[in-house]
């Protein structure tokens, strides 16, 4: 279990530590001198340390530590607390090495098993990680917190089942942890059983109603079980979440929109969250502006093309423009607030298409260039954001796709831009996918190329992106794949979609797999080819 013992020299500007192989033992520099030769103020220089660790002054306290096992060179206390201040300063070498020393002193330290997890677990060093917390399982099996940091680290990996069995053992031990009951229900929700991850949630909430993540992870499972009402009520906690991203223009003065009519007035819609959102939500516009008067979209720079002329505006602000700083409203709301505000149900989601539009002249652009290929031309992206938590399981190796190209009648053309797009340069001879790349949106804002290219094509395949949103906003064919349990909007079961009716939903059976899904779209596709065959007949 343990590292090396090389000789290593640790300094950040506050911290002076050399390891040396000879003695095995730390030599100190500030404090130097001769080794003091009562054991019995090794004890001394341990509190004095720990009297500096909890003042958060470290130095001292590394000092104090030092000085601690230089009288007696198996303090294993001192070894693990002088870890614990390199590990909250971020020096996880060091901090690694002392916790290493401490089991070396004193095998049967828990304390310095689980401590040398977390510095494992911070370098990204999974098994060193999982090996050390279960070791001191072993020694303290009603360690609950280290039960807390297999479990998450089992649900990082997709072992849902082994970070189950984690966070119930950590409930059986600790019954009151609301944050257990939070990441027992958020593994059950990776696994499917939505309905069970609910109970956990309000579990976790009657034990701590203030816990926001733990209403946020609510929401999104009522959302995703058709439970609209209270989902969008829950929804609203979004802005207390640390990870939310607050708007560029701060509204100060200026009260949130209730949904009541405005006329006369001046009304603020802004936009938030990713590229997907807006495409899907703008669609409420519309229904704002038939209450009241002027309707102002405040949105980021790249979607104001594709934007303009939509229904239900009055007039575009970019997020980070001056413009947007000197903006004058009587009232405001963000675009996601929109559907709880309109009391948005699985029933009465405003599914009109399409509500964004393609550029005429590119569209015909389009069409011409287009036309070098025969057959069913179908659009593929399968890559979103690798920034994005869930990317991992929402896309697709591009492999996935090359099936789909040996299909007779079949032109791919890839939609992708950015991430994802070093693939093509791997494709084999046999598959033909047309890449235009370079040529989509680099004049203009984000997806007006894209759109244009979309109005041209049979249909559209892709992943859980925002070129999925795009497709369905413009009213084109489009198929989407995916994960075993997606992001709320698409539900959990059915092959369609509420929000855009020319949208069909191709659903993986169980967790990766994507090879059942692609056996499905391949006979779709082949279908379709069939059908284009005999209507040109």
């Amino acid at each position: 279990m343990t590292l090396p013992m090389e000789k290593t020299s640790i300094h950040d500007g506050r911290f002076d530590l050399l390891w040396g192989r000879e003695k095995d033992s730390l030599l100190y520099g500030r404090h130097s001198g001769a080794v003091e030769s009562k054991p019995e103020a090794s004890a001394s220089y341990f509190n004095m340390g720990n009297d500096c660790k909890s003042k958060n002054r470290s130095e001292e306290a590394i000092a104090w530590y030092q000085r601690a096992v230089s009288v007696r060179p198996a303090f294993a206390e001192a070894y693990n607390n002088m870890g614990l201040v390199f590990q909250e300063n971020g020096l996880l070498d060091a901090s690694i090495r002392c916790f290493q020393k401490a089991i070396e002193s004193d095998p049967n330290l828990f304390q310095a098993y689980y401590n040398l997890g977390v510095s494992f677990a911070s370098r990204q060093d999974v098994d060193g990680a999982v090996l050390a917390f279960q070791q001191a399982l072993a020694l303290q099996p009603d360690l609950s917190m280290a039960y807390n940091r297999l479990g998450a680290i089992f649900r990082e990996q997709g072992r849902l089942d082994q970070a189950i069995s984690c966070f119930r053992r950590e409930i059986e031990i600790d019954p009151g942890n609301a944050q257990a009951y939070n990441n027992l229900g958020s593994t059950l929700h990776d696994m499917g059983d939505v309905d069970e991850a609910i109970r956990c949630y309000q579990k976790s909430l009657h034990l701590r109603p203030d816990h926001v993540e733990t209403r946020w992870n609510l929401a999104l499972a009522q959302l995703l079980t058709g439970n609209y009402l209270e989902g969008w009520s829950g929804y609203e906690c979004r802005f207390g979440r640390k990870s939310h991203k607050p708007s560029s223009l701060e509204i100060t003065g200026v009260p949130q929109w209730d949904g009541s009519s405005f006329v006369g007035k001046r009304l603020l819609v802004q936009e938030e969250q990713g590229l997907g959102d807006n495409l899907q939500f703008v669609r409420y516009l519309p229904m704002v502006k038939e209450r009241g008067g002027t309707v102002i979209l405040m949105i980021d720079k790249p979607l104001v093309d594709l934007f303009s002329g939509l229904n239900g505006v009055d007039k575009m602000a970019e997020c980070s423009s001056n413009e947007a700083r000197d903006v004058n409203v009587d009232f405001h709301i963000p675009l996601m607030s929109l559907p709880r505000l309109f009391r948005t149900t699985l029933d009465t989601v405003p599914a009109h298409v399409p509500y964004l539009g393609a550029e005429g002249q590119r569209v015909q652009s389009w069409h011409e260039r287009l036309k070098a290929f025969p057959g069913l031309k179908v659009g593929i992206c399968w890559q979103g954001n690798p920034s994005f938590k869930g990317d991992r399981f929402r896309s697709i190796p591009l492999k996935a796709f090359f099936g789909l190209a040996g299909l007779k009648g079949v032109q791919l053309i890839s939609l992708q831009k950015h991430h994802g797009v070093d693939q093509l340069s791997d494709l084999p001879g046999h598959v033909s996918i047309a890449d235009f790349g370079r040529f989509l949106d680099e004049s203009t804002g984000a997806f007006v190329d894209t759109a244009a290219l979309m109005k041209n094509l049979d249909l559209v395949i892709s992943s859980d992106t925002a070129i999925a949103h795009l497709a369905g906003a413009l009213g084109v064919r489009v198929w989407v794949l995916l994960q075993k349990v997606p992001e709320w909007r698409w539900g959990l079961e059915g092959d369609r979609c509420p929000w855009y009716p020319t949208m069909r939903l191709f659903r993986q059976s169980h967790v990766g797999a994507w090879g059942d899904v692609f056996q499905r779209v391949l006979y779709e596709l082949n279908d379709l080819v069939l059908n284009k065959d005999l209507a040109n007949r």
